[in-house]
């Protein structure tokens, strides 16, 4: 039976998971590494409504053609999550500001040679982030701040010249980056000499929380790449449409990217892209089915 996707999310560090909508409730569909998958599009996207403090909200209009309608968007208004910059608190209510009252960390996402961004987690997730966003290598500058300072960290680091955010398109070209460990290591702890001292001359109460030395950390063994690697077989990143679809094995999953062996190639498929959208996840044919235009410009 067809399902609506609500989202793609990673539910810890080696469980990525579609969130499927119901008339309700929210049910979870888990992808398992190694298993079979099957993904045809039925239907394109609808409004999924939104998610607050208080849960779930379907879109009562039902909108049609995009996957977040303008009054849906009204609704959820700014998350708190996504919107502040630690100096901005007079924008959000109290009961937000408090959901900000426990450690954090800062960080440097490193996806590619001299492709960084700045971020903050909190603490309690773990490594979450870093893998929901297919980091390659990151490097941890600071723990156990609050949410607030946290984010005048990251905030101050911006305005000196680091990114905070890396486009999706960016990311779908490197999902196999071209950079070794060492090589990473090196540029992030280069970073962190470069602008730390900076914020540290304006916020010196910062320095307790300061990791001296920087944890680096290597993700590539949680989202399963060198089995990938390892499947001579060319990779195509199609995107689909409806009444299309690819079946395969599952083989490694980076960020919302899922990388599916069939019996002629890899299909490299952005999961977001799928938010809204129905789906039928019942068994079909191993392969990519695909308009035959496109087809022919593969082979």
């Amino acid at each position: 039976m067809p399902e609506r996707i609500f989202e793609f999310r990673w539910k810890d560090e080696s469980s990525p998971y579609f969130r499927i909508a119901h008339d309700n409730h929210i049910s979870e569909h888990m992808l398992p590494f190694g298993s079979e998958i099957c993904l045809e599009v039925v239907d394109g996207p609808v409004c999924m409504g939104y998610e607050k403090l208080d849960g779930w909200h379907p879109c009562v209009a039902g909108a049609k053609g995009v996957r977040k309608c303008e009054e849906c968007k009204r609704q959820e208004g700014m998350p708190i999550a996504q919107y502040c910059d630690g100096f901005n608190t007079e924008m959000f209510s109290g009961e937000e500001l408090e959901s900000l009252s426990a450690p954090h960390y800062v960080y440097f996402a490193l996806f590619d040679k001299g492709l960084v961004k700045v971020g903050v987690s909190g603490s309690s997730r773990g490594f979450l982030r870093q893998i929901e966003q297919g980091t390659q290598f990151a490097l941890i500058i600071a723990d156990g701040m609050w949410g607030i300072p946290a984010r005048q960290m990251e905030t101050t680091i911006r305005r000196a010249g680091v990114v905070d955010k890396i486009q999706v398109s960016q990311k779908k070209d490197l999902v196999f980056p071209d950079i070794t460990a060492s090589a990473a290591h090196k540029e992030l702890l280069e970073l962190a000499e470069r602008y730390l001292p900076g914020v540290l001359a304006i916020y010196p109460q910062f320095e307790q929380f300061v990791k001296y030395p920087p944890q680096f950390l290597e993700f590539e063994s949680f989202y399963h790449l060198q089995d990938a690697l390892d499947i001579r077989k060319p990779l195509h990143d199609p995107t689909l449409e409806i009444g299309e679809y690819v079946s395969g094995t599952l083989v490694a999953v980076k960020g919302p990217f899922l990388v599916i062996e069939t019996d002629s190639e890899k299909v490299l498929l952005d999961a977001k892209r799928l938010k809204g959208n129905l789906v039928d996840f019942s068994a079909k044919p191993v392969g990519l089915k695909k308009d035959e235009a496109f087809q022919s410009a593969l082979f």
